[in-house]
């Protein structure tokens, strides 16, 4: 059996969390479960937020950012010099 022993300042979410995973007499699988449904969320969430750019139309522009390198700026005030 391995040990596993944490040092945790007075962080109230790290303790309520290591004395559910550490529990003893506890399922060592519900912790599995429990990474998995935190993943999960992560997951989803980056999958919403892909969705929302999309729907905004961030990649709708394919074309001009591989052209627009090839043109000078206009020059400026500052650049006459």
């Amino acid at each position: 059996m391995i040990t596993i022993i944490f040092r945790v300042e007075d962080s109230q979410p790290y303790r309520l969390i290591l004395n559910l995973l550490l529990k003893p007499g506890y399922n060592t699988m519900s912790a599995i479960f429990i990474l998995l449904i935190v993943s999960i969320t992560i997951a989803a969430g980056f999958l919403v937020a892909f969705l929302w750019t999309v729907k905004a139309g961030q990649y709708d522009d394919e074309i001009s950012p591989p052209i627009r390198i090839l043109f000078d700026e206009a020059p400026t005030l500052k650049n006459k010099k």
